[in-house]
Protein backbone atom coordinates (compact mmCIF):
# COMPACT_ATOMS: atom_id res chain seq x y z
CA UNK A 1 0.00 0.00 0.00
CA UNK A 2 2.88 2.32 0.78
CA UNK A 3 3.68 3.07 -2.81
CA UNK A 4 0.09 3.48 -4.08
CA UNK A 5 0.01 7.10 -2.98
CA UNK A 6 3.37 7.64 -4.61
CA UNK A 7 1.93 6.14 -7.79
CA UNK A 8 -0.89 8.66 -7.74
CA UNK A 9 1.54 11.52 -7.19
CA UNK A 10 3.75 10.37 -10.08
CA UNK A 11 0.74 10.23 -12.37
CA UNK A 12 -0.24 13.74 -11.38
CA UNK A 13 3.28 14.99 -12.11
CA UNK A 14 3.31 13.50 -15.60
CA UNK A 15 -0.11 14.81 -16.59
CA UNK A 16 -0.40 18.17 -14.84
CA UNK A 17 2.08 21.00 -14.54
CA UNK A 18 3.87 20.70 -11.23
CA UNK A 19 3.83 23.77 -8.98
CA UNK A 20 7.42 24.83 -8.23
CA UNK A 21 6.45 26.08 -4.76
CA UNK A 22 5.54 22.53 -3.76
CA UNK A 23 8.51 20.62 -5.19
CA UNK A 24 10.85 20.84 -2.20
CA UNK A 25 8.10 20.06 0.28
CA UNK A 26 6.90 17.15 -1.83
CA UNK A 27 10.43 15.70 -1.93
CA UNK A 28 10.59 15.96 1.87
CA UNK A 29 7.21 14.27 2.19
CA UNK A 30 8.45 11.38 0.05
CA UNK A 31 11.68 11.11 2.02
CA UNK A 32 10.00 10.91 5.43
CA UNK A 33 7.25 8.71 3.98
CA UNK A 34 9.91 6.10 3.20
CA UNK A 35 12.44 6.73 5.95
CA UNK A 36 10.52 8.19 8.90
CA UNK A 37 10.42 9.07 11.69
CA UNK A 38 6.66 9.41 11.95
CA UNK A 39 6.65 12.79 13.68
CA UNK A 40 8.78 14.38 10.95
CA UNK A 41 6.60 12.86 8.24
CA UNK A 42 3.47 14.20 9.89
CA UNK A 43 4.90 17.72 10.31
CA UNK A 44 6.13 17.73 6.72
CA UNK A 45 2.91 16.46 5.19
CA UNK A 46 0.92 19.06 7.14
CA UNK A 47 3.26 21.78 5.83
CA UNK A 48 2.78 20.43 2.29
CA UNK A 49 -1.00 20.44 2.68
CA UNK A 50 -0.98 23.97 4.10
CA UNK A 51 1.16 25.26 1.22
CA UNK A 52 -1.01 23.52 -1.38
CA UNK A 53 -4.13 24.98 0.22
CA UNK A 54 -2.63 28.47 0.21
CA UNK A 55 -2.00 28.09 -3.53
CA UNK A 56 -5.47 26.76 -4.20
CA UNK A 57 -3.88 23.51 -5.41
CA UNK A 58 -6.68 21.27 -4.23
CA UNK A 59 -5.58 18.14 -6.08
CA UNK A 60 -2.14 18.29 -4.47
CA UNK A 61 -3.74 19.13 -1.11
CA UNK A 62 -5.79 15.93 -1.15
CA UNK A 63 -2.87 13.89 -2.50
CA UNK A 64 -0.96 14.99 0.58
CA UNK A 65 -3.89 13.92 2.73
CA UNK A 66 -3.99 10.54 0.94
CA UNK A 67 -0.27 10.03 1.56
CA UNK A 68 -0.91 10.67 5.24
CA UNK A 69 -3.68 8.06 5.32
CA UNK A 70 -1.49 5.43 3.67
CA UNK A 71 1.38 6.26 6.00
CA UNK A 72 -0.93 5.56 8.95
CA UNK A 73 -1.91 2.21 7.42
CA UNK A 74 1.75 1.29 7.07
CA UNK A 75 2.24 2.19 10.72
CA UNK A 76 -0.68 -0.16 11.60
CA UNK A 77 -2.77 2.83 12.71
CA UNK A 78 -5.84 1.57 10.87
CA UNK A 79 -8.45 3.35 12.96
CA UNK A 80 -6.56 6.64 12.69
CA UNK A 81 -6.35 6.14 8.90
CA UNK A 82 -10.12 5.57 8.83
CA UNK A 83 -10.76 8.74 10.84
CA UNK A 84 -8.52 10.73 8.51
CA UNK A 85 -10.35 9.35 5.45
CA UNK A 86 -13.70 10.42 6.91
CA UNK A 87 -12.23 13.83 7.78
CA UNK A 88 -10.95 14.21 4.21
CA UNK A 89 -14.43 13.42 2.89
CA UNK A 90 -15.96 15.99 5.23
CA UNK A 91 -13.32 18.55 4.23
CA UNK A 92 -14.16 18.06 0.54
CA UNK A 93 -17.85 18.62 1.17
CA UNK A 94 -17.28 21.68 3.33
CA UNK A 95 -14.95 23.25 0.76
CA UNK A 96 -17.31 22.28 -2.07
CA UNK A 97 -14.37 21.09 -4.14
CA UNK A 98 -14.65 19.81 -7.69
CA UNK A 99 -16.27 16.38 -7.65
CA UNK A 100 -13.33 15.12 -9.72
CA UNK A 101 -11.40 14.88 -6.45
CA UNK A 102 -13.92 12.61 -4.69
CA UNK A 103 -12.31 9.43 -6.01
CA UNK A 104 -9.55 9.82 -3.42
CA UNK A 105 -11.95 9.12 -0.55
CA UNK A 106 -13.34 5.86 -1.94
CA UNK A 107 -9.84 4.81 -2.97
CA UNK A 108 -8.53 5.34 0.57
CA UNK A 109 -11.52 3.52 2.06
CA UNK A 110 -10.80 0.60 -0.26
CA UNK A 111 -7.26 0.39 1.09
CA UNK A 112 -8.50 0.63 4.68
CA UNK A 113 -11.12 -2.09 4.25
CA UNK A 114 -8.52 -4.26 2.54
CA UNK A 115 -6.15 -3.71 5.46
CA UNK A 116 -8.91 -4.88 7.81
CA UNK A 117 -9.54 -7.98 5.72
CA UNK A 118 -13.00 -6.84 4.64
CA UNK A 119 -12.52 -7.80 1.01
CA UNK A 120 -16.10 -7.28 -0.11
CA UNK A 121 -16.24 -3.73 1.26
CA UNK A 122 -12.84 -3.06 -0.29
CA UNK A 123 -14.11 -4.30 -3.67
CA UNK A 124 -17.19 -2.09 -3.37
CA UNK A 125 -15.03 0.95 -2.59
CA UNK A 126 -12.63 0.30 -5.46
CA UNK A 127 -15.52 -0.21 -7.89
CA UNK A 128 -16.95 3.12 -6.71
CA UNK A 129 -13.53 4.70 -7.31
CA UNK A 130 -13.43 3.33 -10.84
CA UNK A 131 -16.90 4.74 -11.51
CA UNK A 132 -15.91 8.16 -10.16
CA UNK A 133 -12.71 8.21 -12.21
CA UNK A 134 -14.61 7.30 -15.37
CA UNK A 135 -16.57 10.55 -14.99
CA UNK A 136 -13.61 12.73 -14.02
CA UNK A 137 -10.62 14.41 -15.65
CA UNK A 138 -8.37 11.84 -13.96
CA UNK A 139 -9.48 8.87 -16.08
CA UNK A 140 -5.87 7.78 -16.58
CA UNK A 141 -5.53 7.06 -12.85
CA UNK A 142 -7.85 4.05 -13.17
CA UNK A 143 -4.94 1.72 -13.94
CA UNK A 144 -3.70 1.63 -10.34
CA UNK A 145 -7.24 1.07 -8.99
CA UNK A 146 -7.73 -1.98 -11.23
CA UNK A 147 -4.45 -3.29 -9.81
CA UNK A 148 -5.66 -2.62 -6.26
CA UNK A 149 -8.79 -4.57 -7.15
CA UNK A 150 -6.86 -7.46 -8.67
CA UNK A 151 -4.58 -7.56 -5.62
CA UNK A 152 -7.42 -8.13 -3.19
CA UNK A 153 -9.26 -10.53 -5.52
CA UNK A 154 -6.37 -12.82 -6.32
CA UNK A 155 -6.87 -15.25 -3.39
CA UNK A 156 -10.68 -15.32 -3.15
CA UNK A 157 -11.87 -14.30 -6.64
CA UNK A 158 -9.09 -15.38 -9.05
CA UNK A 159 -11.24 -15.17 -12.18
CA UNK A 160 -12.31 -11.62 -11.30
CA UNK A 161 -8.67 -10.80 -10.54
CA UNK A 162 -7.72 -11.83 -14.07
CA UNK A 163 -10.43 -9.55 -15.47
CA UNK A 164 -9.26 -6.63 -13.31
CA UNK A 165 -5.66 -7.19 -14.37
CA UNK A 166 -6.61 -7.25 -18.05
CA UNK A 167 -8.39 -3.92 -17.62
CA UNK A 168 -5.27 -2.51 -15.98
CA UNK A 169 -3.12 -3.78 -18.84
CA UNK A 170 -5.51 -2.33 -21.41
CA UNK A 171 -5.92 1.05 -19.69
CA UNK A 172 -4.13 4.10 -21.01
CA UNK A 173 -1.46 5.18 -18.58
CA UNK A 174 2.15 6.13 -18.00
CA UNK A 175 5.19 3.88 -18.46
CA UNK A 176 5.18 3.56 -14.67
CA UNK A 177 1.60 2.27 -14.84
CA UNK A 178 2.65 -0.28 -17.45
CA UNK A 179 5.55 -1.43 -15.26
CA UNK A 180 3.20 -1.94 -12.32
CA UNK A 181 0.69 -3.83 -14.44
CA UNK A 182 3.25 -6.20 -15.95
CA UNK A 183 5.00 -6.76 -12.63
CA UNK A 184 1.67 -7.64 -11.07
CA UNK A 185 0.86 -9.92 -14.02
CA UNK A 186 4.04 -11.85 -13.29
CA UNK A 187 3.12 -12.01 -9.58
CA UNK A 188 -0.33 -13.31 -10.51
CA UNK A 189 1.11 -15.85 -12.96
CA UNK A 190 3.23 -17.26 -10.14
CA UNK A 191 0.54 -17.23 -7.44
CA UNK A 192 -2.06 -18.84 -9.72
CA UNK A 193 0.47 -21.45 -10.86
CA UNK A 194 0.53 -20.22 -14.44
CA UNK A 195 4.20 -21.13 -14.62
CA UNK A 196 4.28 -21.30 -18.39
CA UNK A 197 3.45 -17.55 -18.53
CA UNK A 198 5.67 -16.41 -15.67
CA UNK A 199 9.04 -16.19 -17.50
CA UNK A 200 7.68 -13.99 -20.30
CA UNK A 201 5.86 -11.69 -17.86
CA UNK A 202 8.94 -11.39 -15.69
CA UNK A 203 11.18 -10.69 -18.71
CA UNK A 204 8.84 -7.98 -20.02
CA UNK A 205 8.74 -6.27 -16.62
CA UNK A 206 12.55 -6.38 -16.29
CA UNK A 207 12.81 -4.72 -19.70
CA UNK A 208 10.66 -1.85 -18.41
CA UNK A 209 12.64 -1.73 -15.18
CA UNK A 210 15.91 -1.44 -17.13
CA UNK A 211 14.36 1.51 -18.96
CA UNK A 212 13.85 3.23 -15.60
CA UNK A 213 10.27 2.22 -14.82
CA UNK A 214 10.34 0.21 -11.61
CA UNK A 215 7.23 -1.17 -9.93
CA UNK A 216 5.81 -1.16 -6.45
CA UNK A 217 5.46 -4.95 -6.87
CA UNK A 218 9.09 -5.41 -7.91
CA UNK A 219 10.40 -6.66 -4.56
CA UNK A 220 7.69 -9.33 -4.36
CA UNK A 221 8.37 -10.33 -7.93
CA UNK A 222 12.05 -10.94 -7.21
CA UNK A 223 11.09 -13.28 -4.36
CA UNK A 224 8.77 -15.22 -6.65
CA UNK A 225 11.40 -15.29 -9.38
CA UNK A 226 13.91 -16.81 -6.98
CA UNK A 227 11.33 -19.44 -5.96
CA UNK A 228 10.53 -20.15 -9.61
CA UNK A 229 14.20 -20.71 -10.43
CA UNK A 230 14.57 -23.03 -7.44
CA UNK A 231 11.60 -25.15 -8.48
CA UNK A 232 12.47 -25.46 -12.17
Amino acid sequence: MLSLSVQADEQAEEQFEERPELVALKDSVWYYFDEGPADKFERTVEAYKAKALSLGAMHEYYLGWSNDIIFQLNESNTFLAYKKALAMSRDMRERKVDEDEYYMVSSMLGLIYSDCGNIEMARTSFMETIDLLSKSKYKEFVNSIYLDLAYIEIDTHPDEARVSLKKALDAKGTDGDKADAYAFKAVMDFKLRQNEDFPASYKFYKKLENEGHSSVYGKYLEIYHAAYQRDT
